[in-house]
């Protein structure tokens, strides 16, 4: 083998011992933490697997390089089958479909964040329909988080109980963006609230909503749903086909993204919209001229919703741990969260005052037009 092939499987395997570090580093810590009155978890699926997400590029990029059988971009041609809790694997296996995708509507969208937070919505809608009383407490799926019920739910609305596990998922899909950030792992703060992320997140919620309603009405499973759900929204979407995105992608390409998708300044934009959420739409963008917006997906909650739960999210080592804090930190974003050895969590209610330090040190780092599209 020559030397050349030699230092290309070499740097391969550094790339995928940095992303099993990554995993080892967000996933559960196991560390206990006060459950509430009781702990439910009755009449639940299993938790699903975080899914890979695509940066925002006008080519491959890595890790996914690595398998040029799997594109970068999505359209309504492909088979858009669903499984429930997919991990990467299935990912690279293609045997489920994801990537980038540009609609007339909501501009890009990033189908593995819309597939995850809909088994997201689908997994707390779950437990809702069995925690009902003030203490009820579950573990969030990422980030060995809580989440207690605060006041009695109504059980007989599961309309209700569906928007608040919406606004559950998407709780949880912003705290991720909030704490990736800060961290130069590979895909953390190269991505964090890149253009697509808030909106295909609150698209997911829309999708998962969708998804236990048609299951409910048509007796069939969460996956059956959820691909006829997709293929239906996506095209009132105004999901265009793999050539446009890409000729989409190559308008911002150097304006929103530039140089090296590894390089912490690769995204130049990001939009901080979480509430609203605000699309970024290009003009002039080829087979969107007679599209009629359907924005329905990215309406916001009621704002009543968070009277019924409290959630809280655990910091990872990365943050809490001296060594790799000043390794892999990009700024001391949490350091007044940090000085306790005990474990560190981080409210939903405290989501504005953490994006108006993001703000600060993104407006440094990319200028005046840093969340402008």
């Amino acid at each position: 083998m020559s030397r050349s092939r030699i230092r290309q499987h070499a740097k391969k395997g550094v790339i995928l011992c940095t992303l099993l570090l990554a995993v080892m580093l967000f996933q559960d810590g196991g560390t206990n933490i006060a459950t509430g009155k009781r702990a439910v978890e009755g009449g639940m699926p299993s938790k699903p697997a975080s899914r890979p997400c695509c940066l925002l590029s006008g080519k491959r990029v890595l890790p996914w390089g690595m398998f040029p059988w799997v594109d970068y971009v999505f359209d309504l041609s492909e088979q858009l089958d669903h499984q429930y809790g997919a991990g990467n694997w299935s990912y690279v296996k293609r045997a489920e479909v994801n990537g980038q995708g540009y609609t007339c509507s909501v501009g890009f969208v990033d189908l593995g964040h819309v597939r995850h937070v809909a088994d997201l919505t689908y997994y707390y809608y779950g437990w809702l329909r069995e925690a009902t009383e003030p203490g009820d407490s579950l573990r969030t799926v990422g980030h060995d988080g809580l989440i207690e019920i605060a006041r009695h739910l109504p059980t007989d609305d599961l309309n209700m109980l569906v928007q608040i596990a919406r606004s559950i998922a998407y709780d949880e899909s912003i705290f991720y963006e909030i704490e990736t950030y800060w961290s130069k792992l590979s895909g953390a703060h190269h991505s964090a609230f890149s253009p697509e992320d808030l909106v295909s997140n609150l698209v997911g919620t829309y999708v998962g909503k969708q998804a236990i309603k048609y299951k409910q009405s048509r007796a069939v499973g969460f996956d059956t749903a959820v691909t006829k759900v997709l293929e239906k929204t996506l095209k009132r979407l105004g999901l265009l086909s793999a050539e446009q995105t890409r000729a989409a992608l190559s308008k911002i390409d150097n304006v929103w993204f530039v140089g090296s998708s590894q390089s912490l300044d690769y995204l130049r934009r990001r939009n901080f919209g979480y509430d609203p959420v605000r699309p970024w739409r290009l003009e002039g963008v080829e087979g969107c001229a007679d599209h009629t917006l359907f924005l329905e997906p990215v309406r916001p909650f009621p704002q009543n919703l968070h009277d019924y739960y409290a959630v809280k999210y655990k910091l990872p080592r990365i943050y809490t741990n001296a060594v790799l804090r000043n390794r892999l930190e990009i700024s001391p974003g949490f350091r007044s969260l940090t000085e306790s050895a005990k474990p560190i969590y981080v409210s939903s209610k405290e989501f504005a005052h953490h994006l108006a330090r993001i703000k600060v040190h993104a407006k440094a780092t990319y200028g005046p037009h840093f969340d402008q599209p």
